[in-house]
C-alpha cells in the first residue's frame, strides 16, 4: 500500500502555519480494514471524499499515563482505492469545556493554571505540553498539542485536526458529553 502524496494530505489537511511552530507528525494511517462502532461521522466531500470523524473513548491508565475519558479526533479520506486518516487530536474530558467555548467562538485557547498538564511523549514521559487551538483560514478551527522536543528542547506541534464552521457545533455539543463524563 503506497501512502497519500504530500500534494493529497495538503488537500485534505492543510499544513497551516501555528506561529512558526514545526510539525512533529504529520503522517498517515491506512484505516481501510478498521471499523469503529459510535463514531461521529460529519462528511466534506470533494475529490478524497474527506470526513471529520470523532469517537469517545476511555483510557484505563494500565500503560502508564492519565487515565480517564476523551475524545478523539481525525480526518479521513479516500485516497489510491484505501481508506486513510490523519493522526488527529485527543482532547481530553479536563480540556473539554475550554476548547468547546473556544471553537464556537473562534478564539485562540490554551490551557488555564487549573488544568492538569498533559503527559505524553514516545521515548521520554514529558508533560510540558498543552491542548491549543488557533482560528485558521476563512473559518476553520484548528486543534494541536503545542510540546517541547525532549532531545533539543525545541517547541513543536501535532498536525492536529482542522474543525470547520460548520461543524464546529456539533463537535462542541459532542464536547460538552466529554466533560460531563469527568464530573
Amino acid at each position: 500500500m503506497q501512502r497519500p502524496p504530500d500534494h493529497v494530505l495538503e488537500a485534505v489537511a492543510p499544513s497551516r502555519d501555528v506561529d512558526g511552530l514545526p510539525l512533529s507528525d504529520g503522517g498517515v494511517r491506512n484505516v481501510a480494514h478498521a471499523e469503529l462502532r459510535d463514531t461521529l461521522r460529519l462528511p466534506r466531500g470533494g475529490e478524497y471524499e474527506a470526513t471529520f470523524v470523532a469517537v469517545k473513548k476511555f483510557y484505563d491508565g494500565a500503560s502508564g499515563g492519565e487515565a480517564g475519558h476523551y475524545l478523539m479526533t481525525w480526518i479521513e479520506f479516500r485516497h489510491g482505492g484505501s481508506r486513510w486518516r490523519t493522526m488527529g487530536c485527543k482532547i481530553r474530558a479536563v480540556e473539554a469545556n475550554r476548547v468547546g467555548r473556544a471553537l464556537l467562538a473562534r478564539k485562540p485557547s490554551k490551557p488555564g493554571r487549573n488544568e492538569p498538564a498533559r503527559v505524553g511523549g514516545k521515548v521520554v514521559a514529558n508533560d510540558d505540553s498543552a491542548l491549543c487551538g488557533a482560528p485558521v483560514g476563512k473559518d476553520g478551527y484548528l486543534l494541536y498539542v503545542r510540546s517541547r522536543n525532549p532531545r533539543n528542547g525545541e517547541w513543536l506541534r501535532t498536525g492536529g485536526v482542522e474543525i470547520n464552521a460548520t461543524e464546529a457545533p456539533v463537535v462542541a455539543g459532542l464536547l460538552k458529553q466529554i466533560a460531563e463524563l469527568s464530573e
